[in-house]
């Protein structure tokens, strides 16, 4: 869709509507970034996906109780059956069998991001374990992946007036796309210039903010509010960007 001229963000909504059946590697990132497609886009498609293509599995031993679901790797689903497994499992709102689905995932195919990328989310949201969220989300980034958080995004400068989305943290940079999609954000690591939890504005929130060395919307500070509404969680979003 992308080599057909389609505008990204018509992607992106696409993708949301109808979700994608491909799990997202290093190399197919690599290929969306090339053809035009921004990180709010491979965000979507990391968050919508719904593999069905078989991937060669390989052995996981990482000696982290946090990832360790057994060894069943002669049940037979492949690493694409267990990421749509969780998939499901998540819009059922089963968190309990969406985190062993994907901690077999990850045992099956520890090179792949995604898995990752999910019990990262699902331990910071679903079990409140920001240690080991903080873990699972860095293994997704150095695979190529990405760390996905639920955020608000003030837009008066007092989060009187905001809106809900998500916020994406990959190697390279960030992005936050809301969830109307009328509200984005995108930037590089290179083009970060300061990225710290805020004393005032929105502190009560946990609330942190981004000034970027060039002006994006011609706006030279965004400031964000994490989900839980915790400082915690600013601390680790800024801990991975600085990290990478």
């Amino acid at each position: 869709m992308l080599q057909g001229g389609i505008a990204p963000s018509r992607v992106e909504q696409f993708v949301e509507a109808r979700g994608v059946n491909f799990a997202v590697t290093p190399d197919i990132a690599r290929e969306i970034t090339a053809a035009g497609g921004t990180r709010s886009l491979v965000g979507a498609i990391t968050e919508n996906s719904t593999p069905d293509v078989a991937e060669t599995s390989s052995p996981f031993d990482s000696g982290d109780d946090a990832f360790d679901g057994g060894d069943d790797r002669n049940a037979g689903p492949n690493y694409d059956d267990l990421i749509d497994r969780a998939q499901s499992s998540i819009s059922s709102s089963d968190l309990n069998s969406a985190f062993r689905y994907a901690q077999q995932a990850v045992q099956l195919d520890p090179s792949q991001p995604t898995a990752y990328s999910m019990l990262g989310t699902m331990l910071l949201y679903g079990r409140r374990d920001a240690a080991s969220a903080e873990q699972a989300m860095r293994a997704a980034i150095e695979r190529g992946g990405t760390a996905a958080f639920k955020a608000y995004h003030d837009h008066d400068g007092s989060f009187s007036n905001y809106c809900e989305g998500s916020f994406f943290v990959t190697k390279s940079g960030v992005s936050f796309k809301a969830n109307d999609g009328r509200d984005t954000f995108e930037t590089d690591d290179s083009n970060i210039k300061e990225v710290k939890t805020n004393g005032f504005v929105g502190a009560q929130y946990g609330a942190f903010h981004i000034k970027p060395k060039v002006k994006i919307n011609n706006r030279d500070n965004f400031n964000f509010a994490p989900a839980t509404q915790q400082r915690v969680e600013s601390q680790l979003i800024i801990r991975l960007i600085q990290g990478y």
